[in-house]
């Protein structure tokens, strides 16, 4: 029985870290998306010049 439980308290973490981690992915790229927009003028004059 003990073993059971501890198979349980492991998929428990590995669920919560999994959850904690997507919403820390959410969060990086919402503030990537919002700083790519404030930079993508300049990011646009950098691949006209990269692409010339």
């Amino acid at each position: 029985m003990k073993q059971a439980d501890e198979q349980l308290e492991e998929k428990y973490r590995l669920r919560v870290s999994a959850i904690s981690l997507q919403g820390l992915m959410d969060k990086a790229v919402s503030k990537a998306d919002n700083f790519g927009s404030k930079l993508s003028g300049a990011g646009k004059i950098q691949k006209l010049i990269l692409d010339n």
